[in-house]
Parts: C-alpha cells; structure tokens; sequence
C-alpha cells in the first residue's frame, strides 16, 4: 500500500477512521455496515451524519474530522464524483497522506477503478456538469486526485461474495494499519509504568505456546487491574479468531445479570445470535462445547468476586478452548483466580515517580508548576501507589490555588477521600464479622506503630481462627503478608479506611470498640478515675491480669518492668523511649517469657545491660538501637530462638561476647553505629544461619579470619564508614564458607587502599568515596553491580569479571551497573581494555542470552549502565557527530539473522547540571524508516535509570536494553516487523532528567531535563559530544569483535614502545580478559617477552545470565530494616501505652 509519513506528524490524531462516501448512493446501506462494525471492533470512526449538502466547500469540522484522523477509507461508488464536497474530501485525504503520513483506503463500490481513474460513465456525467461552475484549475486537481486514489492498494466489492465478507476484510486491514502505526506511547498514553507491567503479563500469557492458558490479575481496588487488563485486551485482540471483553462481572451478577454477560460472551465470540438457542444454564451445550474447542479466544473477565460466577461464565465443559487461547481474569481476590488460573499476577502499585507523573497529568495536565512540589510529593505519599487515588486527588486538586491544595491536604489527615473510600469498602463488605473484627484490629494495632510478623499477630490474638482468618484477608488484597519476613502490612488507605469506620461507631472514643491514639486513651483513662502510681517503684495496680499478650508504652517512665504485670502470655514488650534502667531486678527471679518472641526498648538512654533471658526461649527479635548506657548483652547468651538482634547506636558497647556464636539461630546482627566497638568478636563455631551483619560506623580495623570462616550463610557484609579499617582478608576468596556473600559495602572507607580477589558468589560491590582506595582485583564472576564513584585515587582493575558459564538461560530481571565517576585516575589500560573491552562481553553476553531463550526466560528484562571518565567512545561503537546528526544509515541486509540488537555509547559533558542530583533518567525515543514514498515511523521508547553524582570531567556512557534487542523488536513490531527490516534509515532522540525524589511526603523534589543530542526547551545546547551506535551480531568467527582486538592490539604495541622510550623499557603488567587461564599465563608470557597487553577473545558460544536479587546499592539499606517502624515523635506527648486484652 502506498502510504506517506513526515518527521512532522500531526499534532492531535482524534479518529482512527474517516469514511469518505456518496450519502445518497451508500449512507443506509454499505457505509453504515462498516461504519457500524468498525465500532463494534472499538475502532473510533468518523462519518458524517447530515444528510444534505450546503455550499461547494466541505465544513470546517468535516476538514478538522479529515486532518485528525489516522486512516481514511474512501468509498467510491456511483456518484461520487457528483458530489463537490467528495471531490474536496478526496483531494484534503491525499494531502494529508503525502504531509503527516495519514493511510487511505480506496474502495470500490459496485463500481470499476478504471472508471474512476479515467473518469468515463458516470464519472464524466458528473464532470461534465461541474465544468458549467468550476475552472479547468479545479477540474484539474480533482481529476488528478481521482487518478492518484487508484493506484492505492485498496478493495473491489466485485472479488467478494458478499457485502459483510468485505466490510470483514476492510475492518481486518483497517487494525493491522492501526497496529503498524501505534506505538506504546499510543497505547498506554496517559498511564504510568504500564509498559513494564504489561511485559511481566505477557511473559506469563506465554502468548507464543500452543496450550490454552487462565491468567489472574489481582490486587487491592484502584491498584489498575482493568487498566492493564484493557491495555493487555487492546493490544492482543486482533490475533484471536475471537474475543470479548466482560467489564464489571461483581456489578453485573446480581439477578439475572449473569445470563446477560454469558449471552455477550457466546455473541462476540461466535458473532452468530443463534447460538443462545442450544445454550441452557449449568448443563453445556455439546455443540457450544466443540465450537469452544476449534477456535482461538481471547476472554477477559474483569472484576470477578465469586467462584461460582466464574464456572457459570465459563462452565467446566467449554474449558478445553482452542489451541492458543487465553482467558485473563481480575479478581481482588487471589482465592477466586486459584482454582482456575495457570498463573496470577499480583498489581505491582506505582512507585513514587511514576504516582508523581500520574498526578501531574491529571491535576496540571502536564504542566508543571514549582510552586506545587512539595504539596505533589505529599499527594503521592498519601496515596501509596495507589492509581486511582492519585487520579481522583488530582482532578479535586486542579486548578485549585495552593492555599485549598494545604486545607484539603489538612483535611485528609483526618477525613479521609469519599469517592476514594467508597471503592475501598467493597472488598470489606464481603468480610464475615469475624474477618471484619480482624481488619479493624490490625489496621487500628498491628500495623500502625510497628511491624507485626504473622505469628506474632496468631499468637496475640490467640484464636485458631486467625490463620485462616489472615489468609483471607491476603488473599483479598486488604492486608499483604510478606514472603520473606511474614510480616503483616496495610496499606496506609486501607489503615484510613479501617480508623474511619471506628471511628464512625460513636463520637465518643470510650465508646468505641478500640482505642490507639495516645489522646484518646489518656482522655478515656482519666474519665474513668482510673490512678496510676507515680513513686519510685513502678506500678499499675489497675490491671493485673494474666491474659497480658501485647504490651507497648512508649516513653515508659519508670526505672524497671511494673511489678503488677504478668508476663507469662507476653507475646511483644515494646517500651521505646523509655527511662528504664534494668528491664527486671537481677536479685529477682526472671520471669516465665515462653511466649515472648519480640522485645523492643531502643532510645532507651538509661539502660545499661539486658538481663537475663533464659527463659524467653522462643525470642525471635531484640531491638536495643540507641540505648547509649548499654555496656554489656551478656543475656542473650541462651536466646537460643534469636533471629534479629538490633544493637545500632549503641555508643557505649565495646564488645561483644563471644557466646553470640551460641545464638545458632540468629539472621541478622546490627552494630552499625557502635563508635566504640573495635573488633568483631571471635566467632569459635559454625554458625548456620547469621547471613546478615552491619558494622557501619564502627571503629575495627579488620574482620578475624576466624570469625569469618565460621560464618558459613553470611551474605551481606556492611564495612561502610569504617574509618579506621585499613584493609580486608587478602585471601577472602579462597575461605572455604564464604561462598555465598552476595553484598559486601565498604564505602566511604577511607584508609582502604585495595580490594583482594572476592568470593565468587559476589553480585554487588560498593566502594564508592574511598579516597585511598587504588586498585580492585579481578571482579568476580557474578558481580552485576559495582559502584566506584569519587573513588579519587583508584588506578587499576585487574581483570574484569568472567563472562557466565554457558548454556544456561537468565532466570530473572538482570540489572548491571558499573559506575567509576570521577575515578579520574584511572589507567590508560583500565579505561580502553579493561572496562570498555568488559562492556562488549556484558553486552554480548546478555544479548546472546535474549536470543537463545526467547519466551524461556522467567523474567526477559535486563538493562546495563556502565560510566567512567574519558573522551573516547569504543571502538566497537559506529561514532557520529552529534552536533549534525541523529541518524544512522542501515545497510540492506543490517537485519540477518545474526542480528541481537543495538547498545549506545555517549560522550557526556554535565557541566549543563550545575548542581548535584541523586538520581538519573535516560530515555530514548528510537524510530526505523523506510526510504521513499512508504516511511513509517517505529517508535522504541527505552529507559535508563541510574544512580548519579556531579561529574567534573568528560565520561563515557555505555547503554543497552533488552526493549533494543531483535527478539523484543521483533515481538514488539509483530505485524509490521519485515517493514522494519527493510527500513534504511533509524533515529534517535535521547533525553537526560536529573532529578532527587525522596519518598517522603516534605521532601524537595528536583528535577532537570536536557536533550542529550539536541536542543529541546528549557536547554540551549547539546550536553552529548560524541555518540557511537552499536549494531550488534552473533558471529562465529568474532566478526567486529576479533577486528577490534586486533585493532587494540596494534595500538597496545604501540603504547607499549612509547613507554618503553620513556622509562628505559620498564616492565609492563599484562591485562587479560576474560576467564582462561591458560589465555591469561600465554599472555603473561607474550607480555614479559613482547611487552604486548593482549585481551582474550570473548567466547563466541551463547552465555548465561546468572539469576540474582535486583537491589540498588544504598548504604542505608540495612538502617532502613534494622530500625523498626515508630512513629514520629515530634514533641513530647502523654505516655502511650496499649494494652491488649482478650
């Protein structure tokens, strides 16, 4: 099909269809059957609906309606060309075609498109008569554009049998226009994060096997299930023989609404009525059944909340569908989508820049105003994530003065949103009373202040009820329990929801069925003459009882444990803030605590030793953070249950007893903050569970290798702000139990000169701000992460890190990250062979890796980021000018079936970005042409996210993305990809954002966009000196690759003579990359003999990805989990305190 495109596409595309007719020749008949069916098939058409002409000039909203369209179909019929307005209609299409790329459709109608082209019969009837009133200039350009419309591929009614057999083939050509001109911008236009969660639902739809599949979709209300289930039906929905869309199946089920969707689903999927007629309720139809059966379906049912609805739509019968098909289900609840669904997808809820976007689109539509930051930042803390909150706030909050913006903030604390609420409530409602009672009790205590683990919730509230009672409401997205650390949450709309309905039972809190806030419970105390005993030995002759499960007090202000409390079914002491000064006499007998499995006393600044815990023996979790008195823990010897132990900030602890290696089951242990403690202690047994420790902060020099060898699950080792540790084990790689240390943090450490060889089993490595720090030994293997930034003296890497072991397939997101910011003393060899020549193999590697497993891989996401210093781009990249240029010419056959896919390198001059940002954003807007007169544009939004700093040099910024690998531009491009292949040209626009967004609701949100190659608003020049584009291929004979070697090669001799002239021919070290080490002592050979610094080939066979977490390096990530949760204490209040009976 001709067709045209302009690098200028029209602002606004309103229409997906314009239809071009003869009112009186096809208005009631033909036209409005495709009219009709196209709108059946979602697609927006346009046909005008006045039945007389007025004037010789088409309409202003007719020309507007033309303009705004993306495909115009033309139905020439007999009298089309009577009509002056279908002959000005025609000639505007075609302009439209050659200026913005519109597509046309001609269609002849009973009519044959000679007749039309050479304008005879009753097309020259009709010119005859128009040369009475129009000058041979308009007859002209009318009979030109008459010619011009049939040469279009277009569709001759007498090669079909039937009218609907052509408005099907019309309607079939019209989508896989539309699909070769969308783009995801197109679909998913003004939704946020959807691109990525759509991926992770189509990796799971499993859309290239055979086999009919069930996909679940759940979450809480407003988290976006029927957005991504309507942007997933939108986008697949052509390539099923059948589909339909059942929205709102909760609603619609009441009475006999269930008939009614089951009668929708058999009509829009089998377009035949009368098949109602042998369907019959509960019984399947075997004739409906084999139907199922033969076809291709795609089925979504949105918001679900019954099993029994779900059979009734789909009965058990008719779920052998045909080969192919697929059925997504969104349900907010998990146990619905159990039964039926092969996989279910759980809502990942926006993170904050994303809610930050969304509200912005919706409150200021786009425009953004400063003066309205950090009001936004709030709006986006308040509703966590959550869609359609954020959506509703913004459209209450726009075009409101900022004044209303901080009373109707104001108002929120405490009144919370109707609208928001009355979505919420729907999954409470369907809550027994028991379940409900449940909901109010953990929104309310157990996950308001502090962090709940589930069993301490069981053990608390003491029913056998609760287990399953808590599986519900999991399941019903109304609480969340983590599995990881089974820990209860809510979230905080939820919680609002919860306190809202308390506090709706009666205006008087002594009323209510549950008391939490301080006020409140102090209020209801003193009303009821309830004494506390105010003297030197604490007391609460009140309340005596033995059913005592949860105690928390914050700023407890006596000196020991209340003697008048029972402890015995203790399950959680929380007395934060507290004047204690021993927890119980020591002359006394320690209390029975079987049942105790928390205590937390931290900023408890009196303390001096914990007592004795013998007899706690089922303590999981002891939080001392901040207690500046403490001198000794010798009582948690016999904690033989201890998971957790918190001793942060603890300023006045020296040591640590060695009997903590008695604690077999301790995970993770938190001395960061200790200033006084200067050597780890002496770990004389294995211990098999601590993967854990933090010793940020801390005064020791160096870690006992003793120690260390029996640490045999440690995983993550935090060494940062260690300012007096001068070096690690040097032989720390070869120490037989240390193979699974995953994360060791050193930086910031300021009198470390070198990092030994690590373990394998290394993913990330944080160095940053090490200023002595000068060289890193060979990166392990599985090292993803290495960040190095402002490490001021650093010279030297070894060897980069060996490429993966082959034949296995990734089996989760990969991210990889390598950051030498301004590390401005790095080596000539470091720079040019060790890193860049690095870069190539983590490039290869994973693109080799996407191409040979395809659908195989779990999670088909990987991204990777390298940045040092430096003003060249490799030489495996195609450099250009970016001052003149931001395309590339592709060779005819650049897409073979070598082909992996595309990397970017940039040459980058920051001084544009004045100040210091914390984080970076990379996008990149990346299109294919075709030559001629058939460009299309593809469009290939990736991005980039990265940690950044204030860079003082030029750096080089290597880039790739799985989105820019064949497979992903193949799947992507599905019907359109033999055009891409075929396109001669690409373009790419990359644009910069620096911004620090913190998650808090006052926190200063920054932000600085620039065009990398070219000027955009708000930047007057380019910030990116030099680009090169990488077209990568899968060669057995190296291709570039082993080209590019040599090239090295040559110049290292060079280099290497150079040197030699300078220094009297001094020996030079030998860099090798790569994992043979017969490559390496051959080039340690070649070295002393030819002083030739050689770099291994990188393997040519397909290479794995290793399978690891994805965490960003954060050298306050093991505060964030070592501090359990409290609330802020802003200024002293009254003394809170809970006590929950039974």
């Amino acid at each position: 099909m001709a067709t045209s495109s302009s690098s200028h596409p029209p602002p606004l595309e309103k229409h997906d269809v314009f239809i071009s007719f003869r009112g009186g020749d096809t208005r009631y008949s033909f036209t409005s059957f495709l009219y009709e069916e196209l709108r059946r098939n979602q697609i927006k058409a346009y046909m005008d609906v006045r039945e007389f002409e007025t004037g010789d000039k088409i309409s202003p909203a007719l020309e507007k309606a033309i303009k705004e369209s993306k495909i115009s179909v033309i139905i020439f019929s007999e009298n089309y060309a009577s009509s002056t307005w279908c002959l000005n209609e025609l000639v505007l299409i075609l302009e439209c075609m050659e200026k913005n790329g519109q597509t046309v459709l001609p269609v002849f109608y009973q009519i044959d498109a000679f007749i039309v082209r050479d304008q005879t019969e009753s097309y020259a009837v009709a010119f005859a008569e128009h040369q009475k009133s129009f000058n041979d200039s308009q007859l002209n350009q009318w009979r030109k554009a008459l010619n011009e419309a049939t040469y279009l591929h277009g569709f001759d009614s007498k090669e079909y049998r039937s009218g609907p057999l052509l408005v099907g083939k019309i309607v079939d050509d019209v989508w896989s226009q539309l699909r070769k001109r969308q783009t995801s911008n197109d679909l998913y236009k003004g939704f946020y994060g959807i691109p990525e969660r759509i991926g992770e639902i189509e990796r799971l739809l499993s859309i290239g096997s055979t086999g009919a599949r069930v996909i679940g979709i759940c979450g809480m209300g407003g988290s976006g299930k029927t957005t991504l289930a309507s942007a997933i039906f939108q986008k697949l929905h052509r390539d099923f023989e059948g589909h339909c869309f059942l929205k709102n199946v909760r609603d619609a089920s009441a009475g006999h609404g269930l008939d009614e969707l089951r009668n929708k689903l058999l009509i829009d999927l089998f377009k035949d009525r009368a098949i109602l007629s042998v369907d019959t309720p509960y019984v399947a139809s075997p004739p409906i059944g084999d139907r199922f059966r033969s076809i291709k379906v795609l089925i979504v049912l949105d918001d679900v909340d019954s099993s029994s609805d779900l059979q009734y739509l789909i009965k058990e019968p008719y779920m052998e569908f045909g080969p192919g098909s697929r059925i997504i289900v969104t349900a907010r609840d998990a146990q619905v989508l159990k039964n039926v669904a092969d996989q279910i997808y759980p809502v990942e809820l926006l993170n904050h820049t994303e809610s930050l976007d969304l509200f912005h689109l919706h409150a200021f539509k786009n425009e953004r105003t400063k003066d309205y930051e950090r009001l936004s930042g709030r709006v986006a803390y308040y509703a966590n994530g959550n869609p359609l909150a954020l959506t509703l706030l913004a459209k209450m909050l726009h075009s409101r003065p900022i004044e209303e913006w901080e009373s109707a903030l104001k108002k929120l604390e405490n009144v919370p949103n109707t609208d928001i609420q009355k979505v919420l409530r729907t999954s409470y409602e369907g809550l027994d009373d028991m379940e409900k009672d449940l909901f109010l009790d953990i929104a309310c205590f157990f996950a308001h202040y502090e962090e709940f683990k589930r069993d301490e919730v069981e053990s608390i509230l003491y029913k056998e009820e609760s287990r399953i009672e808590i599986s519900v409401l999991n399941d019903k997205s109304l609480v969340t329990v983590d599995e990881d650390d089974k820990v209860i949450r809510m979230h905080n709309l939820l919680q609002q929801m919860g306190f809202a309905m308390v506090c709706e039972e009666d205006k008087e809190p002594g009323k209510r069925s549950r008391l939490w806030i301080a006020k409140d419970i102090s209020n209801v105390l003193e009303k009821a003459s309830f004494k506390l005993i105010h003297d030197d030995g604490p007391g609460l002759e009140f309340y005596s009882s033995d059913k005592l499960r949860y105690f928390c007090w914050d700023f407890y202000p006596y000196k020991s444990f209340p003697s008048g409390l029972n402890p015995e079914n203790l399950v959680r002491l929380s007395l934060t803030d507290s004047q204690l000064v021993e927890l119980w006499n020591e002359d006394q007998q320690a209390p029975a605590l079987e049942k105790l499995k928390s205590i937390d006393l931290h900023r408890s600044k009196n303390l001096t030793q914990l007592p004795n815990l013998s007899r706690a023996i089922n303590i999981e979790s002891i939080c001392l953070r901040s207690c500046t008195s403490l001198v000794q823990v010798e009582g948690i010897s016999a904690a033989n249950n201890l998971r957790r132990l918190f001793l942060c900030d603890c300023t006045e602890l020296k040591i640590l007893p060695t009997s903590i290696c008695n604690l077999k089951s301790l995970e993770f242990l938190d001395l960061s903050g200790c200033l006084n403690l200067e050597s780890f202690p002496e770990i004389l047994e294995p211990m098999e569970g601590l993967s854990r420790i933090s010793l940020k902060g801390t005064t020791i020099k160096e870690l006992p290798q003793s120690s260390i060898e029996n640490l045999k699950a440690l995983s993550r080792l935090d060494l940062s702000h260690c300012k007096t540790i001068e070096f690690l084990l040097k032989d720390m790689c070869r120490l037989r139990h240390i193979y699974k240390l995953e994360y060791l943090d050193v930086s910031s450490c300021e009198k470390l000169k070198s990092i030994p060889e690590l373990p394998p089993s290394l993913t990330c490595l944080d160095v940053k701000f090490c200023d002595n720090l000068k060289s890193i030994q060979t990166l392990p293997p599985s090292l993803t992460c290495l960040d190095a930034k402002d490490c001021k003296s650093l010279e030297k890497i070894s060897s980069w890190r060996t490429p993966p072991i082959q034949g296995q397939r990734c089996s989760s997101y990969t991210r990889s990250d390598y950051s030498f910011d301004n590390c401005l003393k790095l080596d000539y060899n470091t720079r040019n062979y060790i890193i860049a020549r690095g870069a190539s193999a983590e490039i290869l590697s994973v693109a080799r890796s996407i191409r040979k497993w395809e659908w195989k891989c779990k999670c088909d996401r990987a991204s990777i980021v390298i940045c040092y210093p430096g003003d060249g781009i490799p030489d495996y990249f195609t450099r250009y000018d970016s001052e003149t240029t931001n395309n590339i010419d592709l060779h005819p056959n650049w897409c073979s079936d070598n082909f992996l896919g595309f990397a970017f390198s940039f040459i980058l001059e920051l001084s544009i970005a004045s100040e210091a940002f914390d984080h970076a954003k990379i996008e990149c807007v990346f299109r294919f042409m075709n030559g001629g007169v058939g460009e299309y544009p593809y469009e290939v939004p990736v991005k980039w996210h990265f940690p950044c700093s204030k860079l003082n040099s030029d750096h080089v910024l290597i880039l790739y993305d799985h989105d820019l690998s064949c497979k992903n531009l193949q799947k992507n491009f599905a019907p359109s990809w033999s055009s891409i292949c075929n396109s001669t040209k690409a373009s790419f626009d990359f644009r910069l954002s620096l911004h620090d967004v913190a998650g808090s609701k006052n926190s200063r949100i920054r932000k600085s966009e620039h065009w990398l190659n070219k000027a955009g608003y708000g930047c007057h020049r380019s910030i990116m000196k030099k680009c090169g584009v990488w077209l990568i291929y899968d060669q057995e004979d190296g291709g570039k690759l082993m080209d590019i070697d040599k090239k090295l090669r040559e110049e290292g001799t060079k280099r290497f003579a150079q040197l030699s002239q300078v220094d009297g021919g001094g020996t030079h070290e030998v860099v090798c990359l790569g994992d043979d080490k017969a490559n390496a002592n051959t080039a340690g050979a070649e070295g002393e003999t030819k002083g030739v610094a050689l770099l291994s080939r990188v393997r040519e066979a397909s290479i794995r990805h290793e399978s690891f977490e994805d965490e960003n390096v954060n050298t306050n990530s093991e505060e964030d989990e070592s501090h359990p949760k409290t609330s802020a204490q802003e200024e002293p209040r009254f003394a809170d305190w809970i006590l929950y009976l039974s």
